[in-house]
């Protein structure tokens, strides 16, 4: 268990290699808006206190991982090193801090589960679509008679229910469900 010291360090090292890798990645793929020189070797000076907090109290692979990041930092004194580096080199580096990024902040932050939660509940919701758009057509007895049996009230409503097909009623239920997850998985990805 982590003291609540190297837990907050480890928060704001994550914070941290967020910007470091964006950083990178604006100088590997030349995007403009550039990070200015101060705030980046006020950045790099954080990450590196911070690796090396870290480096001084961890033990094993957590060590190793911690002088990793901090080998990833150290050569790059200032943005007009970045911005002078071949673009092969860059892309390799910007490459390497995304992993170290993943394996930092994936699991904990839940980014990599979200990610893959949100694009299935989008592929299952796409499904349950494509679905109660074709069995429709597959089968006119399902709706047949649905808008005269609807009506403009809720006994309509509950009538047509009642008449549905099992199939028909798990694939309502289902896409609702599929709605609802893929509206609260959305959610928690704004947080």
């Amino acid at each position: 268990m982590l003291s609540r010291v190297k837990a907050g360090e480890t928060a704001q090292l994550r914070q941290y290699w967020k910007r470091w890798t964006k950083t990178v990645g604006g100088y590997a793929l030349r995007r403009r808006g550039r990070a200015a020189p101060e705030a980046f070797v006020d950045l790099r000076r954080r990450l590196l206190v911070t690796c090396r907090d870290l480096t001084s109290s961890a033990l094993g692979e957590e060590k190793e991982f911690y002088e990793h990041l901090e080998g990833l930092v150290r050569p790059w004194a200032a943005p007009e090193v970045l911005a002078r580096t071949d673009r092969e080199l860059l892309y390799d580096l910007m490459l390497r801090c995304q992993e170290a990024e993943r394996r930092l902040c994936g699991n904990d932050d839940g980014e990599s589960t979200l990610g893959f939660a949100v694009k299935l509940t989008a592929a299952v919701v796409a499904g349950v679509v494509v679905a109660l758009l074709t069995i429709p057509l597959l089968s006119r007895e399902l709706v047949s008679g649905w808008p005269e049996r609807l009506g403009e009230t809720a006994g309509g409503l509950g009538h047509a229910l009642q008449d549905m097909g099992d199939t028909t009623k798990m694939l309502l239920i289902g896409g609702a469900l599929g709605l609802t997850a893929l509206a609260l998985v959305s959610r928690a990805a704004r947080r």
